[in-house]
């Protein structure tokens, strides 16, 4: 089987990893993490990963403009296997993220995903704040890729006002997410759930029994969670092999081939 991890980071952190912030309650411990490309692909060649969407873990520490510029010098050196997804930020207050600077500039590094982290980089991800860039990103189909780990609030009020955004849930805890992701999954067809998290014994069969394969993308979102931990959990799914092929790799490529970064 084919394996794309579609959320992964490169870079230590700062800090001890939050490994769980939900609802209130927080753990941090030391995990496993990948200093440059040259780490992070070992633990794709052992764990059998082909190529990963990454980031780097400078985007969420300094900034998003740094952690970009870091991120292009890693992936850069095994183009390949390791495809870059950038953080944005509202242009209202950071140029560089206007649509025409930032599409150039994805053009140039091969970069078909974005990530966005509004309540730790202090902004809300709306119309009010930064349309011209929202309003491009749902037009041009690049995914997006949103944690709710400090809530799901700022996701439900993107969505309503752009509900063909292509999302991509991540990071999201061990809990069940059920009550969460059923209104969403029901009500916007762009919206996409990447596996790492997900614990529950029977949730992801549960979930793809009702709304089909095609939602629900294979990521480990590490260094959150381990690699072969979160592989293990889709090897083992009661699902057809095709289903379990579209969630390990056809879903996302599906979705890179579709954007007009």
């Amino acid at each position: 089987m084919r394996v794309i991890d579609c959320s992964a980071m490169i870079g230590y952190g700062v800090v001890n990893h939050t490994v769980v912030n939900h609802e209130g309650f927080t753990l941090v411990e030391r995990v496993a993490e990948a200093r440059d490309a040259g780490e992070m692909l070992a633990y794709m060649d052992y764990c059998g990963i082909e190529s990963a969407i990454v980031g780097h873990q400078a985007m969420i520490d300094v900034t998003p403009t740094y952690g970009n510029q870091k991120l292009v010098k890693e992936t850069a050196k095994c183009p390949e296997r390791l495809i870059p997804s950038w953080t944005i930020l509202p242009p209202a207050t950071d140029e560089e993220f206007e649509p025409e600077k930032l599409f150039q500039a994805m053009q140039e590094h091969q970069v078909k995903a974005l990530r966005a982290y509004p309540t730790t980089q202090r902004y809300f991800l709306e119309r009010i704040t930064m349309d011209e860039l929202l309003s491009e990103l749902q037009m041009r189909k690049i995914p997006l890729f949103l944690t709710p780990s400090e809530g799901y609030e700022h996701i439900y009020r993107l969505l309503e006002q752009y509900p063909r955004m292509r999302v991509i849930i991540h990071n999201y805890g061990p809990w069940s997410p059920d009550r969460f992701w059923f209104p969403l999954l029901r009500a916007y067809q762009d919206v996409y759930f990447e596996t790492g998290d997900y614990e529950t014994d029977g949730g992801l069969e549960r979930m793809i029994g009702r709304f089909g394969s095609g939602r629900f993308v294979y990521g480990s979102d590490f260094p959150t969670n381990n690699i072969g931990g979160s592989l293990a959990v889709l090897r083992s799914l009661e699902i057809s092999s095709s289903s379990r092929e579209e969630i390990a790799h056809g879903n996302i490529e599906r979705l890179l081939s579709e954007a007009k970064a």
